[in-house]
């Protein structure tokens, strides 16, 4: 019963207690309502209306105080600066006992906030931190010092039921609203720690902010320019790029003319120091980020992009130490400060290792027909201001790893590839760079400038380097090709239409089935033409040297070349060559040669050739065909009987005997077209003979020719002394005289002679002969002296 008792005592106590204090909140709100909104209006500088103010002991005991407005300065707007279904004041109970009102939670329900920036660049909210000219604050805090400026409606912001901000940016044109806000605050009192939860919609339907930590102590006077501790937390989660950079024009405006964001990001930050000087930890995504840029770069949603790490804050400067940024498979480390300017700059040192060179095909398009592996470590520093039409320059140095590339045009894949190189914003220096390609290795340096359109210069060498790993298999190739200690240098502009040039050289090698010593040549590149300036070479003996250009297309290639050839083997050359005109000629040549075709194949090549020249074999042979033997064959054919004795054939072995037709020189001009070799004044020189005519000579050995066979002075003179009738055939230097027809394929061409011409021949030798008979039979008929004498002659004799 005691018990009760003294629980009853209680509840009677504190329910005069509770009623105590609503008598004096009531009666203090009551009496001095008319001077509170005075008050305010003359704190604030704005008026202030309100409708009802009642006693309210929702969260405590309290004043609520239903349509409230603020009003704007009038130089920005006539609509209210702050408009609310209520506000809620919570008292502290003790404070109230004495008959004293001290704030412990203000709750702002449903109101609009409205935030102008005028052309000026001026806030709409400057004027509320202003005192008014002779006056001071009345507000008093629990610790008795007083509350100046807004603090009064600072506090009022605070804790939001359901809020929104409506910002109106008149000198950027730019217009925001941030909504659904929620916000609460524990231990209210500007000289003391306070705890603050926020929720908002940012650019967003839902809400996707949330905020919270503690803030303070603020001070009596949080307007001029405050420095209080925070240790705070905030969670973006998600943010929509699109929506944020309409909101936001300089977010976009800060971005590289050709760069484009969509998508979302989460963000997160942790703060802890003061307003000034605090540690933020900040830990942002944009996986979800999908971003556009130059020369085909995309990251696509779903590809990384992450930041994370503990960074300095100052007024002046960030200051990041071993931040991590993701970006697809490149993972970096980040040191150094961005600068807050104006304008803003960075001074940030870049760092990763063991950057997988494969996966950048989907970032980077251009790069997916290169199926690029390996791995490289990065150094780079960017350094300079931002924003505003102004990018930051960046250096720094990669070394290259154990890396591999498949090029386009070349049939077998780089591989080995290893270099240290430097690089800038505009330039790429590639130094010890080594890779090879099938069995060849290659070694050197090159430089990149201008990444729109790079311009590269480059010095590169191999011991041995095939072409056969340089292009796709020759079938007319028979010779393995190798440029022996082979060193190129020049500059090259890539694109799609490159252009540039350069020069090679090397001492020893092979190429298209030729040997080759002592090999110079100079290019120059346009587009898909590919120009030989000047080359010259040792090779098959002699000299060569020549230029001319090639173009390549989709479909086909043409060329088209000058060469001057002098003392080259015509052996080598003619088995060098594609096609059946191999082995057909021995000797030592000179040559000089223009010649145009198109194709990538003999096959098609010949179809197409055209040119002109003129050529000189010395000292040859045509293998396995005597010319002089052949006819001379077809002659008795035609006589029906053997006309040359044994001994003249003896006398002149290189005719009649020899398998091959050996000369002293072959030369003639010649044109060439249809598939053919035109020649239009060939002659041929002999010991025994020479041959004068034209005819043409196909790409498959097949010769048709009409020519003139004149035989030497000494063996035209040794046939017609074995067959007097041959005497006809002389021509006016007593040399006899044939007319020649050659046909057919090498080493199978026929001679044959002129047959109506030979029948014209010995028709009138016929006539001839017969008629010198003829003659001497009549003479002595007719003059019979000639017997008288010689019976005379014979009477005396016997005497």
């Amino acid at each position: 019963m005691r018990k009760l008792v003294i629980i009853g005592i209680v509840l009677i106590v504190l329910v005069g207690a509770v009623a105590l204090l609503l008598v004096n909140l009531d009666g203090i709100v009551n009496k001095n309502k008319d001077f509170l909104l005075d008050r305010a209006e003359a704190t604030l500088g704005r008026k202030v209306s309100v409708g009802e103010i009642g006693v309210t002991l929702r969260g405590g005991i309290g004043v609520n105080l239903k349509d409230v407005s603020l009003a704007d300065d009038p130089s920005f707007a006539n609509e209210p600066f702050v408009e609310a279904s209520d506000l809620q004041v919570n008292a502290k109970i003790l404070p109230l006992l004495r008959k004293q009102f001290r704030v412990k939670r203000v709750i702002l329900r449903n109101p609009v906030i409205r935030l102008i920036r005028n052309e000026d660049g001026n806030l709409n909210i400057l004027s509320l931190t202003q005192f008014e000219r002779g006056d001071e604050p009345s507000e008093v805090s629990e610790t008795g010092r007083r509350i100046g400026g807004a603090a009064p409606l600072l506090i009022s912001l605070a804790s939001i039921d359901n809020g929104e901000v409506h910002f109106v940016d008149k000198k950027d044109s730019l217009e925001l609203r941030v909504t659904k806000i929620e916000s609460s605050v524990k231990d209210l009192d500007l000289e003391k720690p306070i705890s603050l939860e926020l929720e908002a919609a940012l650019v967003s339907d839902e809400r996707n902010v949330k905020l919270s930590g503690t803030f303070g102590p603020v001070g009596s006077d949080p307007s001029s320019q405050p420095d209080f501790p925070i240790q705070a937390e905030v969670d973006l989660t998600p943010i929509d790029l699109t929506k944020l950079f309409e909101s936001f024009p300089r977010l976009k405006q800060g971005l590289p003319p050709d760069l484009s964001m969509e998508g979302s990001a989460t963000v997160r930050v942790r703060a802890d120091g003061r307003l000034s000087d605090m540690t933020v930890s900040l830990d942002l995504d944009g996986t979800q980020i999908h971003v556009r840029g130059p020369q085909g770069f995309e990251k696509a949603a779903g590809i990384a992009l992450t930041f994370s790490g503990d960074t300095r804050y100052s007024k002046e400067r960030l200051t990041l130490n071993g931040a991590e940024l993701r970006f697809g498979p490149l993972e970096t480390q980040l040191d150094g400060d961005i600068l807050f300017g104006p304008p803003p700059a960075l001074d940030i040192d870049v760092k990763s290792k063991n950057v997988n060179l494969a996966g950048w095909e989907s970032i980077v398009p251009m790069v997916a027909e290169y199926g690029l592996s390996g791995s490289a470590d990065i150094a780079a520093k960017i350094e300079g201001s931002v924003g505003a039409g102004r990018t930051p320059s960046i250096t720094g140095t990669a070394k290259i790893s154990n890396a591999q590339a498949t090029l386009p045009q070349y049939p077998k894949p780089l591989t080995e590839i290893g270099s240290d190189i430097a690089f800038s914003e505009k330039r790429a220096e590639a130094r010890d760079l080594s890779l090879r390609i099938g069995g060849s290795t290659v070694e050197g340096s090159a430089t990149i400038e201008n990444f729109t359109r790079p311009v590269i210069d480059y010095a590169v060498r191999s011991s041995s380097l095939a072409l056969a790993d340089l292009r796709p298999p020759q079938p007319n190739i028979k010779k393995p090709e190798i440029l022996k200690n082979v060193t190129a240098q020049g500059r090259l502009i890539a694109g799609d239409d490159p252009t540039g040039g350069g020069t090679i050289a090397s001492p020893a090698g092979s190429i298209a089935n030729f040997d080759y010593e002592d090999l110079n040549a100079t290019f120059s590149i346009a587009g898909k033409k590919i120009l030989i300036d000047d080359m010259k070479a040792r090779t098959m003996g002699g000299e060569l040297a020549g230029k001319g250009q090639i173009t390549t297309g989709d479909e086909s290639t043409t060329f088209d070349f000058q060469a001057k050839a002098n003392g080259v083997d015509i052996t080598e050359l003619f088995s060098a060559l594609p096609g059946s005109v191999q082995q057909s000629l021995r000797g030592t040549a000179s040559l000089d040669l223009r010649i145009s075709g198109a194709g990538r194949e003999w096959g098609e090549m010949k179809k197409t050739l055209n040119g002109d020249g003129l050529a000189e074999v010395l000292q040859g042979e045509i293998i396995d065909w005597n010319i002089g033997r052949s006819l001379f064959a077809e002659i008795d054919r035609f006589a029906g009987s053997s006309l040359i004795s044994q001994q003249v054939r003896n006398k002149y072995p290189k005719v009649f005997d020899r398998q091959h037709t050996e000369f002293k020189n072959l030369a003639s001009d010649f044109v060439i077209q249809d598939g053919k070799l035109l020649a239009r004044n060939l002659q041929l020189n002999h010991d025994d003979y020479r041959i004068k005519g034209r005819g043409s000579l196909d790409f498959d050995r097949g010769l048709e020719f009409v020519a003139t066979f004149v035989v030497s002075n000494q063996l035209s003179a040794d046939l017609i002394n074995q067959y007097s009738a041959a005497k006809h055939l002389k021509n006016q230097q007593g040399q006899i005289e044939v007319p020649i027809v050659l046909s057919g394929t090498l080493p199978g061409v026929k001679v044959r002679p002129d047959s109506d011409y030979l029948r014209s021949v010995m028709s009138k030798a016929l006539v001839d002969e017969g008629l010198d008979l003829l003659k001497k039979k009549n003479l002595k008929d007719i003059f019979p002296f000639g017997k008288k004498s010689e019976s005379k002659a014979d009477s005396t004799q016997k005497r």
